[in-house]
């Protein structure tokens, strides 16, 4: 019965910032779409799901590493796996999600396929900031993160 939006966050990704998701939950209210996602750019987008856009720039779908072909896996922009949906949609929507993938598994992004299948508005929203994005899944990237933070935090603070 819930009719508000539902925001969507991946727990190992501790670098991002707030106003980055302010940016997401504004761009999906102005938008009005039915989702809206949090998207980068990487140099070695090796391991992520690729943002497909069509001819006019607009997502088309998001497709998985392992189920990508070499063409799809050229593309530098990914899914960060943050999003904002509409809550009733969403899980009318959710059934509709199958597992017919080389994982045997069931997408969240496939969500967005389903919307754009259907002519619904899908607003990505690109973040230049690649380092907020990075996902912590091993001890070398919680290393990095730690530095990254130590670093934010000595730039936060007045010079003594």
């Amino acid at each position: 019965d819930y009719e508000g939006d539902v925001l969507v966050l991946s727990g190992d990704v501790p670098l991002l910032q707030p106003a980055t998701l302010k940016r997401l939950i504004d761009k999906h209210a102005s938008e009005g779409a039915l989702a809206t996602l949090l998207t980068t750019r990487m140099e070695d987008p090796t391991g992520y799901g690729r943002i497909v856009r069509d001819k006019n720039g607009m997502v088309e779908q998001i497709v998985e590493e392992k189920d990508a072909n070499e063409e799809v896996r050229r593309i530098d922009e990914i899914n960060v796996g943050i999003y904002v949906f509409k809550a009733k949609t969403l899980f009318e929507t959710l059934p509709q999600v199958t597992n017919n993938n080389r994982q045997g598994e069931y997408y969240l992004p496939d969500v967005v396929k389903i919307y754009v299948d259907r002519g619904e508005k899908v607003a990505p929203l690109l973040t230049e900031d690649v380092e907020e994005t990075h996902g912590i899944n091993t001890v070398e990237q919680l290393k990095h993160a730690e530095a990254l933070l130590l670093e934010r935090e000595r730039q936060a603070s007045p010079a003594s």
